[in-house]
């Protein structure tokens, strides 16, 4: 995981689990937490966009690559989301 440092006028992007799994890990959802500053103000305008519960996500084969592997399995979303919800998966979109 890494820690991004603040950088003035930048607009941050956390990307979810679905993303990490597309990409086979190239992007990596962060573990989202907040830190507060007292002496700066922050805005945030959360926007969440989910696939059917019914769909299966799993590594594009193109960003994968020819002869490499999966990092990560085919996932149901309704079952993940169910889970990840009740707190059954570890925050690693594993």
């Amino acid at each position: 995981r890494t820690n991004p440092r603040p950088v003035r006028g930048a607009i941050t992007i956390n990307i979810g689990d679905m993303l990490q799994v597309w990409t086979n890990g190239k992007f990596t959802a962060p573990e989202h937490r907040v830190r507060t500053n007292p002496k700066h103000e922050r805005f945030s305008a959360p926007f969440f966009f989910n696939p059917s519960y019914e769909a299966v996500v799993a590594p594009v084969e193109d960003v994968v690559g020819k002869g490499k592997a999966k990092r990560y399995r085919d996932i149901q979303w309704g079952h993940f989301r169910s889970q990840r919800f009740a707190g059954d998966f570890a925050d690693k979109g594993k």
